[in-house]
C-alpha cells in the first residue's frame, strides 16, 4: 500500500465512522464520483487517471486545512499552484456550490462592487432572496449598508465535479445583452501532454503568475463596471501522481 492510498483509506475510514450510514456508496453520491470508482481507489487502484476522483473524495472526507496537507505530502505541484495563488478559506463554501442560486449569489456577491438585494430580486426572485438569507446565516455572505459580499473576494474549489457543476452555474451570470457582437462567445482550450519534469515546472509557475496577474488586473480601479464575468483556470499536473 503507498503512502498516499494509505492515507486516503485512513480518511475514508474515519468519515464512514463519523455518522451512521455513512459507507462508500453515501461517499460515491457525495462526492459526485461512482461507486465503482470510489470502491477501486479504497481498494487501492489508482492510476494516473483518478486524481480528479481523489480530489472530489478529498472535498468530502477532509476539511480544506487536511485537503491541503494530503496535496502538500501527494501531489506537490499542484499543491504548490494553489498555495501560490491569491485564495483565501471561505468555510461553509463547498455545500452551497451545487444550488444555482446559492452558487450565483456567491458569484455575484465576491465582485469588488458586490451584490444587492435588488440585484438577487432581479435575477432570481424569491427564492435568491431566500439562497441570500441562507449564506448569511452560514457566514458565506455579509451584508453591510446594503452590500451583499462574499467574506473573501479569491477562494478555490478543490473539487472537479463541483467544478464541472460551477461552470454551467456561474455562466448565467453573464448579461450578453452588454458585450459587443464580435466578442460575444465563449471558448475553451484543452492541452494535454506528456511532459519531463522540468517543464512541469515550468507550467506551475507559469499558471502561479497567471492567477496573481489576473488578481492584480481585476484589483484595478480602472477595471470596474457594470458586466458580471466568470473567469476560470483549470490546472491539472497528473504527473506527479503515483
Amino acid at each position: 500500500m503507498s503512502d498516499m492510498h494509505h492515507d486516503l483509506v485512513v480518511g475514508i475510514d474515519r468519515w464512514c465512522a463519523k455518522r451512521s450510514g455513512f459507507n462508500l456508496s453515501a461517499l460515491a453520491a457525495r462526492s459526485d464520483v461512482s461507486y465503482a470508482t470510489v470502491r477501486r481507489i479504497y481498494q487501492n487502484s489508482i492510476t494516473s487517471h483518478s486524481l480528479d476522483s481523489i480530489l472530489s473524495i478529498l472535498a468530502v472526507i477532509f476539511d480544506r486545512s487536511e485537503q491541503r496537507e494530503f496535496l502538500r505530502k501527494h501531489v506537490p505541484s499542484l499543491s504548490n499552484l494553489i498555495e501560490g495563488a491569491p485564495f483565501e478559506e471561505m468555510p461553509g463554501l463547498n455545500s452551497f456550490l451545487t444550488s444555482k442560486d446559492h452558487a450565483i449569489i456567491i458569484a455575484l456577491a465576491s465582485t469588488k462592487s458586490g451584490s444587492s438585494n435588488s440585484e438577487i430580486m432581479a435575477i432570481l426572485g424569491q427564492e435568491g432572496l431566500n439562497a441570500k438569507d441562507d449564506l448569511i446565516e452560514a457566514g458565506v455572505v455579509l451584508e453591510e449598508s446594503g452590500s451583499l459580499r462574499t467574506k473573501t473576494a479569491h477562494f478555490s474549489v478543490l473539487s472537479p465535479s463541483l467544478i464541472k457543476k460551477q461552470i454551467s452555474v456561474w455562466q448565467n451570470i453573464h448579461d450578453h445583452r452588454k458585450v459587443v457582437s464580435h466578442s460575444n462567445h465563449s471558448y475553451q482550450c484543452l492541452i494535454t501532454e506528456k511532459v519531463n519534469e522540468q517543464t512541469l515546472k515550468k507550467l506551475v509557475e507559469l499558471e502561479r503568475d497567471f492567477f496573481k496577474q489576473r488578481a492584480e488586473l481585476l484589483s484595478q480601479e480602472s477595471s470596474s463596471g457594470d458586466i458580471p464575468v466568470f473567469t476560470a483556470t483549470f490546472a491539472n499536473f497528473l504527473g506527479e501522481l503515483h
